[in-house]
């Protein structure tokens, strides 16, 4: 919901030792990434000058552990932009440091992923999950009139249906203007 959105943003401070979960939460609404897509980014994936994002890699767990693959799909390769919001907000780093790790030269373990979340859902009382975030981002596409074949390659599905039937999650407003027209 919009009162959601505005305590998300609101939250982009808020850590979990040390770690700034507030604005991985932040970063997940506003680009729509996967878990691990976010997770994989480091500061050399980010063109601050250009402001855009190069999503090419995703991290899955073993045993705890992170671990690089590719992206899901062929469609999860892609370049998305930077918005200038997150430009502003974005810490800069060494290139091939993680930017979501609390080691910058590992990726983010799944025990901490899911403590840190924990925390973040306490400290905001939202109770919504990375991938939730991501959904908030196909939404804010929807109501933001962006095309869905722009917002497919955005979101980085393969096949458009999963945009149109899954991430178009009307929100009340939007239905009641649907209404009004």
């Amino acid at each position: 919901t919009s009162d959601e959105i505005e305590i998300i943003k609101k939250s982009i401070g808020v850590e979990y030792k040390g770690f700034p979960v507030g604005l991985y939460a932040v970063f997940l609404l506003f680009t729509g990434l996967r878990k691990g897509e976010a997770l994989a980014l480091t500061y050399g994936d980010i063109d601050f000058d250009e402001k855009t994002i190069s999503i090419n890699k995703s991290v899955f767990f073993v045993e705890n552990h992170g671990r690089l693959k590719k992206p899901k799909t062929e469609a999860g390769i892609r370049t998305i932009t930077l918005s200038d919001y997150l430009a502003q907000v974005m810490p800069r780093g060494k290139k091939s440091d993680y930017i979501f790790s609390p080691t910058p030269t590992e990726p983010m373990t799944e025990g901490f992923h899911q403590y840190a979340m924990v925390s973040w859902r306490e400290q905001t009382g939202l109770n919504l999950t990375a991938h939730q975030l991501r959904h908030g981002c196909g939404t804010l596409l929807h109501e933001g009139d962006v095309k869905p074949k722009d917002a497919q390659e955005w979101l980085g599905h393969a096949d458009i249906s999963t945009t149109l039937n899954i991430y178009t999650e009307v929100s009340k407003k939007r239905k009641a203007t649907v209404a009004e027209q």
